[in-house]
């Protein structure tokens, strides 16, 4: 029947629940007098993927580590789509 040929039909938009790539949202920047590492891991041992500016914006990525010497670290993406890790203590709210 009609009815069950419509049904049969490939739908042409994507669903809405499809992911998506994440937009940048900057919750964090750099808040230094110098350049700072965002590293692999949460650790100045760990080796940095690459320095930022004083005033780089960041998104958290709602994860954080303690280091072995008690010190906060938290996860973040740049604006690039890197990702690594930065001491808490360097940085502070976004202010746009």
């Amino acid at each position: 029947t009609e009815d069950n040929q419509a049904q049969a039909e490939p739908t042409t938009t994507p669903p809405t629940d499809a992911p998506e790539e994440e937009a940048f949202e900057p919750t964090h920047q750099i808040n230094a007098n110098q350049f700072v590492n965002i590293r692999t891991g949460p650790s100045t041992n760990d080796p940095p993927i690459i320095s930022m500016s004083p005033g780089t914006p960041l998104q958290y990525l709602d994860e954080d580590d303690t280091a072995p010497d008690g010190e906060r670290w938290m996860l973040f993406r740049t604006e690039d789509g890197q990702e690594g890790w930065v001491w808490e203590e360097l940085v502070v709210p976004y202010q746009p």
